[in-house]
């Protein structure tokens, strides 16, 4: 299945996605629920991940839902003290490194992990300059389609009425 950005919530443009969603549940909400939900935007992360355990396979990118681990990082950067500086774990100097404990899981015929635990360790050395040239750039690595070619993909054809505009064309006033 295929994963776009949702033009709503990323930039506040129209979603023809998001748009079939409405129109679904303006329809029938309970004979829709299962289109709705598989439909329906998922807030998901992009890190880049140096495996310690692997360093031969270099920076990977890690891609999961928030609700696997962000959420679990995020109740811990809060909880924590001010002066152990968890917020700044990213930094390239006086960073830390997340040792990240997960759980296989399944639910509803898709299997997955869960962070379970998270914890903050002292680097051993702080990563210099070019470290930076190994990541991958995540603002790059997405791209907002526009409206027309993300609802062409979404219906899994062009519209035949529509001309060349990127945007909807506007909704007519009933007199």
């Amino acid at each position: 299945q295929a994963a776009y950005l949702c033009p709503r919530l990323t930039s506040k443009k129209k979603c023809p996605i998001c748009e079939h969603r409405q129109l679904l549940m303006r329809e029938d909400a309970a004979e829709n629920e299962d289109m709705i939900k598989n439909i329906s935007p998922k807030e998901r992360q992009l890190f880049n991940v140096r495996n310690l355990k692997e360093p031969d396979k270099g920076i990977q990118l890690f891609d999961l839902s928030y609700h696997l681990f962000g959420r679990l990082l995020d109740a811990r950067i809060r909880d924590s003290d001010e002066e152990d500086e968890w917020d700044l774990f990213y930094k390239l100097e006086g960073g830390l490194t997340l040792k990240v404990g997960f759980v296989d899981k399944s639910f509803g015929g898709y299997s997955f992990v869960e962070a379970e635990t998270i914890d903050f360790k002292t680097r051993k050395e702080d990563y210099d300059e070019e470290f930076l040239d190994q990541v991958f750039n995540l603002d790059e690595l997405l791209k907002e389609e526009e409206y027309k070619v993300l609802k062409e993909k979404f219906l899994e054809s062009a519209d035949d009425d529509d001309d060349d505009d990127d945007e909807p064309k506007a909704k007519k006033k009933k007199p």
